[in-house]
Order: C-alpha cells, then structure tokens, then sequence
C-alpha cells in the first residue's frame, strides 16, 4: 500500500514515486550522522542515490558506507544538513528562518542560512538545489533591498566555495553593481 501522507519531490512523478515504492525503495533507510555530535538522519537511500552522486558513491560502492549503510559528516552543521533533508523530501529551498519578533536581524539570518545551505550543497554537488537557493537568495535580497557589498561577507562566501561557484559570481556582481551605482551617485552630488 502507497503511503498517501508522504509529499515527494516536485521532479518525481507519480510514475517514479510507484518505481520506487514498488521495488522496496522506500523501505532502504541509510544513516547521515552530522557534526560533532554525530545528529542521526535517517533517508531513503534510493531517494538521495538515485538523484546524488555523491551519496551513490558512497553508498553504493565497496566503500564502508555501503556496507553499514551509515556515513559520518563530521565537519558539516546538523541544522543546515536538517534543511537538506526538508529539501530532499519536499523539491524546494525550504524557508529557514521562520518569523520572530526577537530575531537579532531577520533579513541578515536569512542570507546567511540560505548561504550556509548553498555552501553543503556545492560540497555535496548538488547543482538543482545550488541553482534553488541562488534564486531564493536573489529573491530574498530584492524583496528586502539587502545585497552582497561587505568584504567580510565575500571573504566568508570564498573561503566557503570552490572557484567557479556561481555564488562567488553572484556576490561579486552585486558588489561591482552597488559600487558603480555608489559612484554615480557621488559624481553627482
């Protein structure tokens, strides 16, 4: 029997959705344990290997992982991997930083839990989600009139991505952009 109460991925079709189910795929479970203190995340592993290679590599493979069917990220934050994992189910960027009267800057938070989410997903090669969380930080950035224009900011956003990541290519736009824009506005003052 399909369990009804399950919300697959938007690029899933119901075609692959009954794939899946009908072959057991939804009853192989793999474990991601995540930072220091190893946070347990159980996944459907045809889920994440069918789509990620990353994760058919590791499981999927004569690699340890496999075999226990159990990997270990030790250096990555269980709350950005939790997001990860609302992203795998449900298709989308999830929103991250729910409204709160006490938040310290909720525009700021926001950014940089979208930014922290791109930042395992570049890792894990995951160019859809990449790509998601790029538009949802432009998104987020036109509605709030905030862009990428301090250098701590882009220094972080550098030592966190390789060298063509597209979010480096977007940061720096946005910082020649303002930039121009703040000339031009002083020559004609």
């Amino acid at each position: 029997m399909l369990d009804r109460s399950f919300k697959p991925a938007q690029d899933l079709g119901a075609c692959e959705v009954l794939r899946f189910h009908t072959r057991g795929a939804w009853h192989a479970i793999v474990k991601v344990c995540v930072g220091p203190k190893r946070k347990e995340f159980t996944i459907h592993k045809n889920l994440i290997c069918d789509k990620y290679d990353f994760f058919r590599r590791a499981f999927c493979s004569g690699f340890e992982e496999a075999e226990k069917g159990e990997m270990h990220l030790p250096e990555d934050d269980a709350n950005v991997f939790a997001n990860l994992t609302d992203y795998l189910y449900r298709g989308t960027v999830p929103d991250l930083v729910p409204p709160s009267p006490n938040s310290v800057d909720p525009t700021l938070k926001k950014t940089c839990a979208l930014r922290r989410l791109y930042y395992l997903a570049e890792k894990l090669v995951m160019p859809a989600l990449m790509d998601q969380i790029i538009d949802a930080i432009m998104d987020h950035q036109r509605k709030a009139k905030t862009y990428y224009t301090k250098a701590l900011t882009i220094e972080n956003l550098y030592n966190q991505t390789h060298s063509n990541s597209k979010l480096r290519q977007y940061a720096v736009a946005q910082l020649v952009c303002h930039s121009i824009s703040q000339n031009r506005d002083d020559a004609w003052m």
